[in-house]
């Protein structure tokens, strides 16, 4: 499954994504907008679509890509 929704009735968070493997590496962005790993953005109201692309450092390159959407409300 890559898709995930979750819900908040907070107006910003903070978003960390770490990635189990170490030698992989995790991009964060919100819309077109990159977030710092562990960087504070603030959410609207409704939906705010995240993605998380997670590439592995062994061997031949592999990414994979994570949707989440969060719901303010």
């Amino acid at each position: 499954m890559t898709e995930y929704t979750a819900t908040t009735a907070v107006s910003s968070a903070k978003v960390t994504a770490t990635c189990a493997d170490s030698t992989a590496s995790v991009v964060c962005k919100k819309g077109a907008s990159t977030i710092t790993n562990g960087g504070n953005t603030s959410i609207g109201a409704g939906e705010t679509v995240f993605t998380f692309t997670v590439t592995d450092g062994n061997g031949p390159t592999l990414t994979k890509t994570y949707t989440v959407t969060v719901t303010k409300t």
